[in-house]
Protein backbone atom coordinates (compact mmCIF):
# COMPACT_ATOMS: atom_id res chain seq x y z
CA UNK A 1 0.00 0.00 0.00
CA UNK A 2 1.28 3.42 -0.73
CA UNK A 3 -0.74 6.85 -0.35
CA UNK A 4 -1.30 9.62 -2.78
CA UNK A 5 -1.33 10.26 -6.54
CA UNK A 6 -3.60 12.07 -9.71
CA UNK A 7 -3.46 11.00 -13.15
CA UNK A 8 -5.36 11.01 -16.07
CA UNK A 9 -8.57 8.60 -16.62
CA UNK A 10 -7.39 7.73 -19.69
CA UNK A 11 -3.19 7.00 -19.03
CA UNK A 12 -4.59 4.95 -15.83
CA UNK A 13 -7.38 3.07 -17.79
CA UNK A 14 -4.96 2.33 -20.82
CA UNK A 15 -1.98 1.25 -18.06
CA UNK A 16 -4.07 -0.90 -16.39
CA UNK A 17 -5.92 -2.71 -19.38
CA UNK A 18 -2.49 -3.55 -20.64
CA UNK A 19 -1.48 -5.33 -17.25
CA UNK A 20 -4.40 -6.96 -17.37
CA UNK A 21 -3.81 -8.10 -21.00
CA UNK A 22 -0.34 -9.25 -19.90
CA UNK A 23 -1.68 -11.53 -16.97
CA UNK A 24 -4.18 -13.11 -19.58
CA UNK A 25 -0.69 -14.15 -21.19
CA UNK A 26 1.09 -15.38 -18.20
CA UNK A 27 -1.75 -17.61 -17.64
CA UNK A 28 -1.97 -18.92 -21.45
CA UNK A 29 1.84 -20.25 -20.35
CA UNK A 30 0.79 -21.21 -17.30
CA UNK A 31 -1.80 -23.64 -19.36
CA UNK A 32 0.72 -24.63 -21.29
CA UNK A 33 2.81 -26.15 -18.63
CA UNK A 34 -0.23 -28.19 -17.24
CA UNK A 35 -0.19 -25.82 -14.32
CA UNK A 36 -3.36 -25.56 -12.28
CA UNK A 37 -4.47 -22.45 -12.95
CA UNK A 38 -7.20 -19.74 -11.49
CA UNK A 39 -7.78 -16.09 -11.04
CA UNK A 40 -10.09 -13.35 -11.51
CA UNK A 41 -10.67 -9.89 -13.10
CA UNK A 42 -12.67 -7.09 -11.18
CA UNK A 43 -14.07 -3.44 -11.77
CA UNK A 44 -14.68 -1.70 -7.93
CA UNK A 45 -16.07 1.58 -7.33
CA UNK A 46 -13.05 2.42 -4.74
CA UNK A 47 -9.73 0.78 -4.01
CA UNK A 48 -10.10 -0.24 -0.39
CA UNK A 49 -6.59 -1.40 1.30
CA UNK A 50 -6.98 -2.14 5.15
CA UNK A 51 -9.48 0.82 5.09
CA UNK A 52 -7.63 3.51 3.07
CA UNK A 53 -8.53 4.00 -0.18
CA UNK A 54 -5.34 3.30 -3.04
CA UNK A 55 -7.32 5.43 -5.65
CA UNK A 56 -8.72 8.60 -3.60
CA UNK A 57 -12.29 6.95 -3.69
CA UNK A 58 -12.20 6.76 -7.85
CA UNK A 59 -12.77 3.55 -9.73
CA UNK A 60 -9.92 0.60 -10.59
CA UNK A 61 -9.67 -2.08 -12.81
CA UNK A 62 -7.67 -5.41 -11.10
CA UNK A 63 -6.73 -8.79 -12.71
CA UNK A 64 -5.47 -11.47 -11.07
CA UNK A 65 -3.92 -15.34 -12.01
CA UNK A 66 -2.60 -18.03 -9.28
CA UNK A 67 -0.74 -20.71 -10.38
CA UNK A 68 -0.98 -24.06 -8.30
CA UNK A 69 1.79 -26.22 -7.89
CA UNK A 70 2.37 -29.32 -6.17
CA UNK A 71 1.84 -30.33 -2.48
CA UNK A 72 -0.35 -27.04 -2.07
CA UNK A 73 2.41 -24.50 -3.47
CA UNK A 74 1.32 -21.46 -5.55
CA UNK A 75 2.72 -18.40 -7.17
CA UNK A 76 0.71 -15.14 -8.34
CA UNK A 77 0.47 -12.42 -10.03
CA UNK A 78 -1.73 -9.33 -9.09
CA UNK A 79 -2.51 -5.76 -10.31
CA UNK A 80 -4.80 -2.68 -9.80
CA UNK A 81 -4.87 1.20 -10.86
CA UNK A 82 -4.32 3.16 -8.53
CA UNK A 83 -4.24 7.06 -8.17
CA UNK A 84 -2.01 8.89 -5.57
CA UNK A 85 -2.36 12.75 -5.29
CA UNK A 86 1.38 12.61 -4.10
CA UNK A 87 2.57 10.44 -6.79
CA UNK A 88 1.19 11.65 -10.25
CA UNK A 89 3.45 9.28 -11.93
CA UNK A 90 1.99 6.31 -10.18
CA UNK A 91 -0.71 4.76 -12.07
CA UNK A 92 -0.31 0.69 -11.62
CA UNK A 93 0.08 -1.72 -8.50
CA UNK A 94 1.23 -5.17 -9.21
CA UNK A 95 2.16 -7.44 -6.92
CA UNK A 96 3.91 -11.01 -6.76
CA UNK A 97 3.90 -13.54 -4.52
CA UNK A 98 3.94 -17.61 -3.61
CA UNK A 99 2.56 -19.61 -1.15
CA UNK A 100 1.48 -22.48 0.70
CA UNK A 101 -2.18 -23.16 1.65
CA UNK A 102 -3.64 -26.95 3.39
CA UNK A 103 -5.66 -28.50 5.50
CA UNK A 104 -4.97 -28.53 9.54
CA UNK A 105 -7.54 -31.34 10.32
CA UNK A 106 -11.42 -31.55 9.66
CA UNK A 107 -12.44 -27.87 10.21
CA UNK A 108 -8.86 -25.84 9.58
CA UNK A 109 -7.18 -24.51 6.40
CA UNK A 110 -4.26 -22.63 6.73
CA UNK A 111 -2.42 -20.33 3.65
CA UNK A 112 1.13 -18.65 3.96
CA UNK A 113 2.36 -16.36 1.22
CA UNK A 114 4.94 -14.10 0.80
CA UNK A 115 3.46 -10.83 -1.26
CA UNK A 116 5.77 -8.35 -2.96
CA UNK A 117 4.29 -5.22 -3.77
CA UNK A 118 5.31 -2.50 -6.28
CA UNK A 119 4.24 0.09 -7.88
CA UNK A 120 4.65 1.33 -11.88
CA UNK A 121 7.48 4.15 -12.29
CA UNK A 122 7.80 3.91 -8.21
CA UNK A 123 10.18 1.56 -7.84
CA UNK A 124 11.59 3.27 -4.31
CA UNK A 125 8.19 1.95 -3.28
CA UNK A 126 8.64 -1.88 -2.98
CA UNK A 127 8.64 -3.81 -0.23
CA UNK A 128 7.76 -7.30 0.49
CA UNK A 129 5.20 -8.98 3.27
CA UNK A 130 4.67 -12.41 5.28
CA UNK A 131 1.36 -13.19 5.65
CA UNK A 132 -0.58 -16.12 7.14
CA UNK A 133 -4.25 -16.66 7.49
CA UNK A 134 -6.29 -19.31 9.43
CA UNK A 135 -9.79 -20.71 8.37
CA UNK A 136 -12.51 -22.56 9.98
CA UNK A 137 -14.94 -24.27 8.07
CA UNK A 138 -15.36 -21.48 5.47
CA UNK A 139 -16.54 -19.29 8.02
CA UNK A 140 -14.42 -17.38 10.25
CA UNK A 141 -10.72 -16.57 9.56
CA UNK A 142 -7.48 -15.42 11.66
CA UNK A 143 -5.01 -13.67 9.37
CA UNK A 144 -1.15 -12.05 10.55
CA UNK A 145 0.83 -9.87 8.43
CA UNK A 146 4.30 -8.85 8.94
CA UNK A 147 7.24 -6.13 7.03
CA UNK A 148 10.64 -6.13 8.07
CA UNK A 149 10.97 -3.29 5.64
CA UNK A 150 7.61 -1.38 5.06
CA UNK A 151 7.04 1.02 2.52
CA UNK A 152 10.40 0.49 1.77
CA UNK A 153 11.31 2.74 5.01
CA UNK A 154 13.41 0.32 6.52
CA UNK A 155 11.30 -0.08 9.78
CA UNK A 156 8.76 -3.23 10.24
CA UNK A 157 5.42 -3.09 10.57
CA UNK A 158 2.42 -5.94 11.67
CA UNK A 159 -0.89 -6.53 10.74
CA UNK A 160 -3.63 -8.54 12.44
CA UNK A 161 -7.30 -9.65 11.31
CA UNK A 162 -10.73 -11.24 12.37
CA UNK A 163 -13.47 -11.95 10.45
CA UNK A 164 -16.44 -14.05 9.86
CA UNK A 165 -18.44 -15.03 6.80
CA UNK A 166 -22.28 -15.87 7.56
CA UNK A 167 -24.07 -17.30 4.35
CA UNK A 168 -27.80 -16.08 3.73
CA UNK A 169 -29.43 -19.14 1.48
CA UNK A 170 -27.46 -20.09 -1.51
CA UNK A 171 -26.68 -17.03 -2.76
CA UNK A 172 -26.08 -14.47 -0.42
CA UNK A 173 -23.73 -13.85 2.39
CA UNK A 174 -22.63 -11.97 4.62
CA UNK A 175 -19.14 -10.54 5.74
CA UNK A 176 -17.22 -8.35 8.51
CA UNK A 177 -13.99 -8.13 9.56
CA UNK A 178 -11.69 -5.84 12.00
CA UNK A 179 -8.12 -4.95 11.87
CA UNK A 180 -5.34 -3.40 13.14
CA UNK A 181 -2.36 -2.02 10.95
CA UNK A 182 0.72 -1.35 13.71
CA UNK A 183 2.97 1.36 11.73
CA UNK A 184 4.50 2.99 14.84
CA UNK A 185 7.57 2.85 13.92
CA UNK A 186 6.91 2.99 10.07
CA UNK A 187 4.87 6.74 10.29
CA UNK A 188 4.60 7.05 14.21
CA UNK A 189 1.27 5.55 14.73
CA UNK A 190 -1.02 2.53 14.42
CA UNK A 191 -4.40 2.67 13.26
CA UNK A 192 -7.85 0.32 13.15
CA UNK A 193 -10.25 -0.14 10.87
CA UNK A 194 -13.54 -2.24 10.14
CA UNK A 195 -15.36 -3.59 7.14
CA UNK A 196 -18.88 -5.32 6.43
CA UNK A 197 -20.19 -6.66 3.29
CA UNK A 198 -23.20 -8.23 1.79
CA UNK A 199 -21.83 -10.17 -1.53
CA UNK A 200 -24.35 -12.07 -3.83
CA UNK A 201 -23.21 -15.37 -6.12
CA UNK A 202 -24.56 -16.48 -9.14
CA UNK A 203 -23.31 -19.75 -7.91
CA UNK A 204 -20.58 -19.86 -10.52
CA UNK A 205 -17.79 -17.80 -11.79
CA UNK A 206 -19.41 -13.84 -10.70
CA UNK A 207 -19.94 -11.66 -7.57
CA UNK A 208 -20.88 -8.92 -6.75
CA UNK A 209 -20.30 -7.38 -3.68
CA UNK A 210 -21.46 -4.05 -1.56
CA UNK A 211 -18.41 -3.40 1.31
CA UNK A 212 -18.43 -0.66 4.08
CA UNK A 213 -15.32 0.29 5.15
CA UNK A 214 -14.74 2.67 8.49
CA UNK A 215 -11.09 3.67 10.13
CA UNK A 216 -10.45 5.55 13.29
CA UNK A 217 -9.20 8.78 14.27
CA UNK A 218 -5.19 7.91 13.56
CA UNK A 219 -5.46 6.65 10.40
CA UNK A 220 -7.46 9.91 9.33
CA UNK A 221 -4.25 11.86 10.80
CA UNK A 222 -2.34 9.28 8.92
CA UNK A 223 -4.11 9.44 5.79
CA UNK A 224 -6.12 12.49 4.96
CA UNK A 225 -8.91 12.24 2.81
CA UNK A 226 -8.28 8.40 1.98
CA UNK A 227 -9.29 7.04 5.48
CA UNK A 228 -12.99 7.47 7.46
CA UNK A 229 -16.12 5.89 6.25
CA UNK A 230 -17.05 5.04 2.66
CA UNK A 231 -18.63 2.56 0.66
CA UNK A 232 -17.33 0.71 -2.63
CA UNK A 233 -18.81 -1.56 -4.96
CA UNK A 234 -17.08 -4.77 -6.61
CA UNK A 235 -17.97 -6.99 -9.05
CA UNK A 236 -16.04 -9.69 -9.96
CA UNK A 237 -15.51 -12.66 -12.70
CA UNK A 238 -13.44 -15.61 -11.76
CA UNK A 239 -12.18 -18.32 -14.01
Amino acid sequence: MAVGAKSTGEVRWRTALRHAAALALLALGFQARAVELGGSTALVSDYVFRGVSQTGGRAAVQAGVTAGLKGGFYALVWGSSVEFDDMPQVHTELDYGLGWSGALGEDWTIDVCLTRYTYANARELAYAEWAATATWRDRAWVSVGYSPDTFNAGERAEYGQVGVRVPIGERWRVEGAVGRYRLDNVLGEAYSHAQIGVVWSDGGNVELRLTGHHTDDAARRLFPELAGSRLAAEAVLEF
